[in-house]
């Protein structure tokens, strides 16, 4: 286990005992110790053995921005995988009522921060432009999760035989649709898609996955269905697009 050490806090922006800070959320890891098949799978096509100590940690937040960012990570474990074990082929569109807008929405904004600041070059095609990345560190600081819209994510499950593949992880990416930027992560069995836009207001309501009447919902897709997969084997299962 790393010591603490000094510096600046990339949240708070104040100089003083750093904590070593992981960048994708630590339940995810516990997901991929405990599986039966290790790995994760790089957006340059390339598939390594997930060691134990390799859990993308370092050095950005200070002692409370660490409890502020990680306090919703029990929670949102237990909203993610409590709700069904085993995922039915006909159903693909799953509703979880009574979920906590605000506590949903900002881990969904600390996932996109965290990776946005970090130095790994794994996180390189995560990276937000200036004014995204200061409205949104100062939306997680001031703990306001903002409107539906403001970086809205749309979430979607991600299965193989009818169970979510919580044991991959895939750096982020992005693409461009209009004038629209999606910054796209991959891990604990979901896909993450954050829209970047100066006009979120102009794109439906119903494209988001969290929303401020507690509901939240994610799409089940196939492994299959996503180009990132492709010509790539999971467990003992050949990939084929």
């Amino acid at each position: 286990m790393k010591k603490n050490k000094q510096g600046k806090c990339k949240l708070c922006h104040i100089n003083t005992e750093l904590c070593y800070s992981h960048i994708i959320p630590k339940f995810v890891f516990k997901k991929i110790k405990y599986g039966s098949k290790d790995f994760i799978l790089k957006e340059d096509g390339k598939r390594e053995t997930l060691k134990v100590q390799r859990e993308y940690r370092e050095y950005i937040l200070c002692l409370k921005c660490e409890k502020l960012i990680s306090k919703n990570e029990t929670y949102i474990s237990n909203v993610l995988y409590n709700y069904k074990k085993i995922i039915t082929p006909d159903n693909d569109r799953i509703t979880i009522q009574k979920v906590n807008y605000k506590r949903f929405k900002l881990f969904q904004l600390s996932i996109l921060w965290r990776g946005s600041v970090s130095s790994y070059d794994a996180f390189e095609n995560g990276k937000l432009e200036p004014e995204h990345a200061e409205k949104l560190r100062l939306m997680i600081l001031n703990q306001d999760p903002g409107e539906e819209y403001e970086f809205g994510c749309k979430l979607f499950g991600i299965t193989l035989q009818n169970k979510l593949q919580t044991q991959l992880i895939i750096n982020p990416g992005n693409f461009s649709i209009k004038s629209y930027k999606i910054i796209h992560y991959t891990f604990g069995g979901f896909k993450w898609h954050f829209i970047l836009a100066n006009d979120w207001e102009k794109i439906p309501n119903n494209y988001w996955s969290i929303h401020k009447n507690n509901e939240l919902y994610f799409i089940l897709r196939d492994m299959f269905d996503f180009p990132d997969f492709n010509n790539f084997i999971l467990g003992n299962f050949p990939i084929k697009l």
